[in-house]
């Protein structure tokens, strides 16, 4: 039987392949979610199975895995209360208790059409893939760049906890 036995299991057989779907340039709402709902439960992995590691590193005022989301992940990646609203949306439809930013329903979320053929047109100049874009308040954020971001973080912290 296959087990996900600590954080690195869970990185490197949930979260990992769930940012790869995603990155990959036309997600759909499955691999938008699952990788939202990864990225963010990252931080229960890594807390659980790595507590000592992680209050060693971020102080002992890092005592849940909900405070190292909202106390290092959020302090060090401009953006990735994103995340945390866009898994939690996903999960209740309807954000009625302090989410991190303006979003505050799973309907803030969409998912652009490519306007341009890939190949034929320069993707640095036309849109030549999906966007996943989040409604926050009256601004709608490109989710991309802050996952890529949490996702480097969440690596180099794997690789810290579990060198190889």
């Amino acid at each position: 039987m296959r087990q996900l036995r600590d954080a690195e299991d869970f990185f490197e057989q949930v979260a990992k392949p769930a940012y790869k779907q995603f990155s990959e340039g036309n997600p759909d709402f499955l691999n938008v979610f699952s990788m939202v709902n990864s990225m963010f439960n990252m931080a229960e992995w890594l807390f659980h199975h790595n507590r000592a590691q992680v209050q060693a590193k971020f102080g002992k005022n890092i005592n849940s895995g909900g405070r190292l989301w909202k106390v290092v992940v959020e302090t060090e990646v401009v953006g990735a209360g994103l995340i945390r609203d866009v898994a939690n949306s996903s999960k209740h439809v309807i954000l009625a208790q302090q989410p991190s930013t303006d979003v505050r329903s799973a309907e803030d979320t969409g998912i652009t059409t490519p306007v341009f053929a890939p190949g034929i047109f320069d993707s640095g100049i036309f849109q030549t893939s999906s966007r996943v874009l989040v409604q926050d308040g009256k601004r709608q954020i490109p989710l991309e760049p802050i996952a890529e971001e949490v996702f480097l973080l969440w690596g180099s912290l794997i690789g810290q906890f579990y060198p190889t």
